[in-house]
């Protein structure tokens, strides 16, 4: 989806996932270091098939590269709404309020946006008829706003609960990183309250142009004594 914002990124991305695959290959091989991986291919080495090599090989891709990128957009979000929101990371020093405050960060401004799934048999979303192969674009951030499924949708409520927001995916696709990013956020927040300096805003954040994962390039921000 990229992609079709700027052309010119198909190629790069191109190559660079086959360098993360090659990457991810190396961790597999019988010469590769030990550790939590090597446990892992002596478990899938002699008796799976290869598609399950396939997906055990994936989902160390997907962790690899979703523990760094989705992370460091998460940050600059949820640093960028602390400082539009004046009160709220002081407020969050209530431990109550940080537990509930940092999923409420992910919902009110994430940073995965939507993703891509192909339809494998006939099924229909409200009035609409999906035949198999057709793929669906579900948009997470709108979800996380629907009037329907929050109140005061548009507003950041740091002591909301429930709040079933997709922020992490929900169901047999929910983040398996999900535990140490809310424990990332919650110790970003709580390092931010314990610095001696004030968080204060030091100039316009400049987003960057993707379709698939909100995140800034520039988010000037300054600790002021």
């Amino acid at each position: 989806m990229d992609g079709g914002l700027n052309p010119a990124l198909v190629e790069p991305g191109r190559v660079a996932r086959q360098q993360l695959s090659d990457l991810v290959d190396s961790w597999f091989a019988a010469s590769a270091r030990p550790g939590l991986l090597a446990r892992v291919r002596q478990a899938t080495a002699p008796g799976f098939d290869a598609l399950t090599r396939l997906y055990v090989k994936n989902t160390a891709r997907v962790m690899f590269q979703g523990g760094y990128s989705t992370m460091a957009a998460s940050v600059g979000n949820a640093v960028h709404t602390l400082l539009t929101h004046t009160g709220a990371l002081d407020r969050m020093r209530d431990r109550a309020l940080l537990a509930t405050g940092v999923d409420e960060l992910v919902r009110f401004d994430g940073s995965v946006q939507g993703t891509t799934r192909t339809a494998v048999r006939s099924c229909r979303i409200g009035r609409v008829c999906i035949a198999p192969g057709q793929k669906v674009v579900p948009l997470f951030a709108a979800a996380n706003r629907d009037p329907a499924a929050f109140t005061r949708a548009d507003e950041l409520v740091l002591d909301r609960t429930p709040n079933r927001h997709l922020g992490y995916g929900w169901g047999p696709h929910s983040c398996i990183g999900t535990t140490v990013a809310q424990a990332g956020l919650r110790a970003l927040v709580a390092a931010l309250n314990d610095h001696p300096a004030r968080l204060a805003a030091a100039g316009d954040g400049v987003r960057r142009r993707t379709a698939t994962m909100r995140a800034f390039d520039t988010l000037p921000a300054a600790l002021l004594l």
